[in-house]
C-alpha cells in the first residue's frame, strides 16, 4: 500500500472548455464563465492550466481562443499538446505550436506535449522539430502524452544521441480503476526522471450516478450514450463488467463513509497512489461547470482517506483487473 504524500500538484484541465456547439462543454464557453473557473482555481491556491490544440474535441482550437480572451496568461503556467491529424510531421508541429501561443496570446508556453505517438511520422523528424521550437523559445518543458512505455525509451534514446531536447512530463491515464501504468510505464518514467500528469483522475466520472450494481442498467445512463472522440474512448475503458463492478463497489463504500465515489476516488489518487510530489507528478482535473470545479477543488484540498477506503479501492482494482483500460493507446 502506498503511503500518503499531500504534495501532488492539482492542474486545471479544461477539456470542457470552448464551443457551445461541443456537447461535452455545459457551461463553459464564454469569457466570463471561463474567467470565474480560472479565479476559482486561483482562489484555491492553483496557478497551472493544461489545454490542448484539440480543444474542445468537437470544435478545435476553441478552448485555446477562450482562454486566451481570460488573464491566465498574465498569471498561470499554461502548458498545451500538439495533435496528429492527420500526421506529426515538422511543418505542422510547428505551425500548431505557433497557432497556440497565438490564440493563449502568450509568448511561451510552459510545455509543449506531443499529444500522442504519429506512428506514420519518424520520431526523429518529431524530436527534433521540437527542439528546434524550444530553442526559438516557443515553450519550456517537451512533454508526450499516450505513448507506450517502449517509444518512451526510444524517444529518450534518439534525443540523447542528437543532443536534442528531452521529454521531461508524460501526461497519462491513470486513476483507481486504471492502475497498469504502475507495471511497466511509471518505472521507464522514473528511471528518466519525467515527471507524471495524471489525466482521468476520476476515471471520467465512473464513480458517479451508479445507483444500481447491474453493469447493463448502468450503461443505459446518458452520459454513455454521447458521441464523439471522449465519448466513445470512455466506452471502450471503462464499459466493462469487471471495471463498472470495481467503480460500482468504490461508490458503495464511499456512501457507507458519508463521502462520494468521486471524492474518494480523487483523495485516492492524490494522497495514496503511485504518484509522488517527490518526482514533482500531478493530476490533470477539470468539470464541466463551476459547481462541479469547485466541488472537485475541495475533494483534491480534504486530505488523505481512512484507511478502509484505501483498502477499498485497492480490492476495487483487483476486479478491474480483469479488463483493465489502457495506460497509453
Amino acid at each position: 500500500m502506498q503511503q500518503p504524500h499531500p504534495d501532488v500538484e492539482v492542474i486545471l484541465g479544461t477539456g470542457n472548455m470552448g464551443s457551445q456547439l461541443d456537447p461535452l462543454v455545459k457551461d463553459l464557453y464564454t469569457p466570463s464563465a471561463a474567467q470565474a473557473c480560472l479565479d476559482l482555481f486561483r482562489r484555491y491556491g492553483f496557478n497551472h492550466i493544461d489545454t490542448a490544440r484539440l480543444y474542445s474535441c468537437h470544435d478545435p482550437g476553441t478552448c485555446e481562443r477562450l482562454l486566451g480572451r481570460t488573464d491566465a496568461g498574465t498569471w498561470a503556467l499554461i502548458d498545451s499538446k500538439v495533435y496528429a491529424d492527420p500526421t506529426m510531421h515538422r511543418e505542422r508541429i510547428l505551425g500548431e505550436i505557433n497557432a497556440s501561443l497565438q490564440l493563449l496570446e502568450v509568448p511561451c508556453l510552459n510545455i509543449c506535449y506531443l499529444h500522442g505517438p504519429d506512428r506514420s511520422t519518424p520520431f526523429a523528424e518529431q524530436c527534433r522539430a521540437m527542439d528546434d521550437a524550444h530553442k526559438a523559445g516557443k515553450f519550456r518543458h517537451f512533454g508526450i502524452s499516450n505513448f507506450s512505455p517502449a517509444e518512451v525509451e526510444h524517444l529518450m534514446q534518439l534525443c540523447a544521441a542528437n543532443g536534442w531536447l528531452s521529454p521531461s512530463v508524460y501526461q497519462g491515464h491513470y486513476n483507481a480503476i486504471s492502475r497498469t501504468a504502475e507495471e511497466e510505464l511509471l518505472p521507464v518514467l522514473r528511471k528518466h526522471g519525467i515527471r507524471f500528469f495524471a489525466y482521468s483522475p476520476a476515471a471520467g466520472g465512473s464513480f458517479s450516478g451508479t445507483k444500481t450494481g447491474d453493469p447493463d442498467t448502468r450503461r443505459q445512463g446518458n452520459r454513455w450514450r454521447e458521441q464523439g472522440r471522449v465519448a466513445t474512448a470512455h466506452r471502450d475503458w471503462y464499459h466493462s463488467d469487471a471495471v463498472l463492478d470495481a467503480a460500482y463497489r468504490v461508490s458503495q463504500g464511499a456512501e457507507q463513509a458519508g463521502l462520494t465515489g468521486h471524492a474518494v476516488s480523487l483523495r485516492w489518487i492524490l494522497h495514496h497512489s503511485a504518484l509522488s510530489g517527490r518526482y514533482e507528478d500531478a493530476i490533470v482535473l477539470g468539470g464541466s461547470s463551476l459547481e462541479q470545479v469547485e466541488a472537485n477543488l475541495d475533494a483534491c484540498t480534504a486530505g488523505p482517506l481512512p484507511e478502509l477506503l484505501v483498502g477499498l479501492i485497492d480490492d476495487a482494482w483487483e476486479m478491474a483487473k480483469e479488463s483493465p483500460p489502457p495506460a497509453w493507446v
